[in-house]
């Protein structure tokens, strides 16, 4: 069974709340922004993060690799492949996971700092 990391979700919700998102293009423009794991052959989710811009006081730092870590936390050493989106993907979250017995699949940005020189396009 593989587990797939989706896009966050935006829940509508109209009450006041400090971490509550903004999206114009969206048709309810106003909620919540939830990073959920999802099962890869129902979509089924497993289990949900709000986004919540800080942790603390402090301003959330490496937001995607502390997302993906928490969220694949309980799958560790279940030899599992995580699939997510061009945001989460780097060589940093790919060796923590695999340090857990996972593995990934997804679409790494050329702008990373992660990529050598000799395999950015000429």
């Amino acid at each position: 069974m593989g587990i797939r990391k989706p896009k966050p979700e935006k829940v509508p919700f109209r009450g006041h709340v400090s971490f509550k998102q903004y999206l114009p293009s969206k048709p309810d423009k106003y909620g919540m922004k939830i990073w959920w794991i999802c099962d890869s052959k129902t979509s089924y989710p497993l289990f949900g993060i709000p986004y919540l811009r800080k942790e603390g006081h402090n301003r959330a730092e490496n937001l995607a690799y502390n997302v993906v870590n928490q969220l694949c936390e309980p799958y560790s050493r279940s030899n599992r492949n995580v699939t997510f989106d061009n945001y989460f993907t780097s060589i940093d979250i790919a060796k923590s996971l695999a340090q857990n017995g996972l593995t990934i699949v997804g679409t790494l940005r050329k702008n990373k700092t992660c990529i050598p020189p000799n395999f950015q396009p000429k």
